[in-house]
């Protein structure tokens, strides 16, 4: 399964209703020193001890504040913040379903505090929001997007101006990608070529303040190629060297810089992932494979953020189908949350960067339950 679908499926897999007021909510903490980094754990309070459930931070801005969601004991999802001073508010979106599977999942914060995201009704479809710094919550679906059970919009991503950018799903289950502007006006897009599955959206940082966007799409043999967006409009095309040609193989554009350039990784002949850098010019650079990977199917290396300052952050799969995460800057940096578990599927996943290179997201445990962590250099 690839790396960003992992993350979305996890969002899926388990959600909950939001609660309108923004009250302080307690949280448990842990703090360790490793290798001069310091690792700070927390879990919000609510949040279910039992597999499958738990925290989920998954966005950080330029002010250090993580935005996020937690699976409480019945299996509802639930928004939160969390200010770099570690005090944390939940919230939920008003009209998210409060049944087992549905729930409110905060995906992005910007600058200024605004949040956005997705929540899932009582019939559980997926609605779009946009939750205001002064906690104001506004729900919106593109033209199209289906209100049918599982099917509906995915917000990814806000920028410093409150464009946001995600993917909707329609009742043919296909996927288009959409801009929702800060005015409020929506644009669904297809990127040319693109087939049965449609066109996706990355997750985290997909749109920059220029409103240049990225994803993949796949083609009519469900083959993924990434591509970028321009602010007028225009997309483009791109494809790793060396990515697969068979269907679920491919390219993924994965994150973008405020100049442009893009982070992407690809599936290869073999379903094992690399990762690789586009510049501005289109010239696409292969990174580094992460010491300790796997070469099996669904293994591999999965960069999934970059900062301005170019920090990549990511995860690495190994043989046994445990994450790693990582941080490379040149050189990699294991990001290993005690105690994460080394199980398939358990182990942990940087989401995204943050104030002078920290990293902020989740571990899974032995026992398959999700935690937060922040560590900072």
């Amino acid at each position: 399964m690839k790396y960003r679908v992992f993350l979305w499926i996890a969002a899926i897999a388990s959600f909950a209703p939001l609660a309108i007021p923004v009250r302080l909510a307690a949280q448990a903490v842990r703090v360790y020193s490793i290798a001069k980094r310091h690792f700070t754990t927390f879990d919000i309070r609510g949040a279910g001890k039992n597999q499958g459930q738990g925290t989920w931070p998954l966005g950080v801005n330029s002010e250090g504040v993580i935005t996020g969601y937690y699976v409480d004991s019945g299996n509802v999802g639930h928004g939160f913040l969390r200010t770099n001073d570690g005090k944390i508010s939940k919230f939920n979106v008003p009209e998210a379903g409060k049944g087992s599977n549905q729930g409110t999942i905060a995906a992005s914060i910007n600058t200024a505090g605004a949040i956005t995201g997705s929540y899932i009704d009582s019939g559980t479809a997926y609605h779009g929001f946009l939750r205001a710094p002064d906690g104001k919550i506004t729900r919106f679906d593109p033209p199209g997007s289906a209100k049918e059970p599982g099917r509906g919009t995915l917000s990814q991503s806000i920028n410093s101006n409150g464009d946001i950018a995600g993917s909707d799903i329609d009742i043919n289950d296909q996927s288009h990608g959409f801009l929702r502007t800060s005015d409020g006006r929506i644009t669904v897009f297809e990127a040319p070529g693109a087939g049965g599955l449609g066109t996706s959206v990355a997750y985290g940082l997909s749109i920059n303040a220029a409103r240049t966007i990225t994803g993949w799409y796949y083609d009519s043999m469900a083959v993924m190629h990434g591509f970028v967006r321009a602010p007028g409009g225009k997309i483009t095309r791109f494809d790793a060297p060396g990515a697969g040609k068979g269907p679920l193989q491919g390219t993924m554009g994965a994150s973008i810089t405020p100049t442009g350039m893009i982070l992407l990784d690809d599936s290869d002949k073999n379903n094992v992932s690399h990762g690789f850098l586009r510049s501005t010019n289109g010239k696409i650079t292969r990174l580094p494979d992460a010491p300790g990977e796997g070469k099996g199917i669904g293994q591999g290396t999965y960069p999934s953020t970059i900062s301005s300052a170019g920090l990549i952050a990511g995860v690495y799969v190994d043989a046994n189908g445990a994450f790693h995460g990582f941080t490379f800057d040149g050189k990699f940096h294991d990001l290993d949350a005690p105690g994460a578990g080394k199980g398939a599927g358990q182990g942990t996943v940087p989401a995204n960067i943050g104030p002078g290179g920290s990293v902020s997201g989740y571990y899974i445990d032995s026992g398959n339950v999700y935690h937060g962590f922040l560590v900072s250099p």
